[in-house]
């Protein structure tokens, strides 16, 4: 019967056929469940549909702005304590300090032998490139949430999809019990049949005999 189905083998097309094929008429010794949808391995990607809508919905009304006022008090304060502020030198002797290089939070710095006041600048940048790294998060976040905005319509798009009848449909719409069901009771007056009528033609030749 695998054979001719095409159910042979080990790939995970024939596999998951297999299961399902089970699932729909298999013993039930031999069958865990009769629900085909996660037989099918469709409760994980449908699941992570719901995952992705609640995560884009999280990322679009997150608020930023408490965030962005505590980079901007932390850079005041850096600004302000960075031209006082003054650490054990790399080099005691000779008063060398060392200093770093920074084009952007996003790129690793290179790193130079400085004087203090060299030293206190380079504590400025850096903290000047934090407070405009939470300012570019703030205008992006402004972007992504302008009604037209790909990301808008791509919530949109999937809270519909999850919201779908068609979905909820297709979960309940594939348990194999009630088909189950249906030909065991089939197969049982079937082979009820076939017994009565083999075990009545064994009583008539009993009886010719």
């Amino acid at each position: 019967y695998g054979i001719l189905l095409g159910l042979s083998g080990d790939s995970t097309q024939v596999v998951a056929a297999r299961s399902a094929s089970l699932a729909c008429l298999g013993p039930a010794a031999d069958v865990p469940s009769r629900d085909l949808f996660p037989t099918l391995g469709l409760s994980v990607p449908v699941q992570g549909l719901s995952d992705m809508a609640a995560d884009l919905s999280s990322v679009l009304s997150f608020d930023f702005a408490p965030l962005l006022t505590q980079y901007q008090t932390l850079n005041a304060q850096a600004q302000s304590s960075a031209s006082t502020f003054t650490p054990t030198p790399a080099d005691a002797t000779s008063q060398v300090y060392t200093c770093y290089t920074w084009i952007s939070l996003a790129q690793a710095p290179t790193s130079t032998s400085c004087d203090l006041p060299t030293f206190q600048a380079n504590m400025q940048t850096l903290a000047q490139l934090a407070l405009q790294s939470g300012q570019d998060v703030s205008a992006a976040l402004g972007i992504i949430r302008q009604p037209q905005s790909t990301w808008q319509s791509t919530l949109s798009d999937m809270q519909a999809l999850t919201a779908h009848p068609s979905l909820a449909a297709l979960q309940s719409g594939m348990d194999c019990a009630e088909v189950f069901d249906a030909w065991q009771v089939a197969n049982d007056q079937a082979c009820a049949g076939l017994a009565d009528t083999f075990s009545t033609s064994g009583f008539v030749w009993l009886l010719a005999g």
